[in-house]
């Protein structure tokens, strides 16, 4: 038989997931490209960087919160919300610079990480919770029509 088609959480996980690979690469590469390329770092403009920051997190916030949210009222354990809660608020220091801008790249990945493994352990929780109760569901109709063929 086949099983049906994935949970809409995935996809949110898959989406914030790709927010986070997309804000990590980012914060990596501008710095780096800065202190490779020095007239790169003439040329870029901060304010343009800082605004890409909160878009990200703008991006990030609502759809992280919805699948990490979903996946832990399926599975009933709320662990990932929490880690990815975290990487969300740490990132909100980081574009706040609430301990300078200088901070800003630092509590950004750490966020950033936080909220990428959140992101894989919701889907691997729930997909996981997923496949096991669409396997109980098989049995259960399998023992019903075997039962069924008993009684004829």
């Amino acid at each position: 038989m086949r099983e049906p088609p994935a949970p809409h959480s995935h996809r949110l996980d898959a989406f914030g997931l790709a927010i986070s690979g997309i804000c990590l690469v980012h914060c990596l590469l501008i710095p780096v490209a800065a202190v490779l390329v020095p007239a790169m770092a003439w040329n870029v403009d901060h304010e343009t960087d800082h605004l890409f920051h909160w878009l990200l997190l703008g991006l990030a916030a609502p759809i992280s919160s919805l699948a990490l949210w979903r996946g832990g009222s399926r599975s009933g354990v709320f662990r990932w919300l929490k880690v990815g809660t975290v990487g969300l608020l740490l990132m909100g220091v980081g574009v706040l610079h609430l301990f300078g801008a200088a901070s800003e790249v630092g509590f950004t990945m750490v966020g950033v990480i936080l909220l990428a493994v959140a992101h894989i352990k919701n889907f691997q929780q729930t997909f996981h919770g997923w496949r096991h109760s669409f396997a109980i569901q098989e049995r259960r109709a399998t023992m019903s029509a075997l039962s069924m063929e008993d009684e004829s």
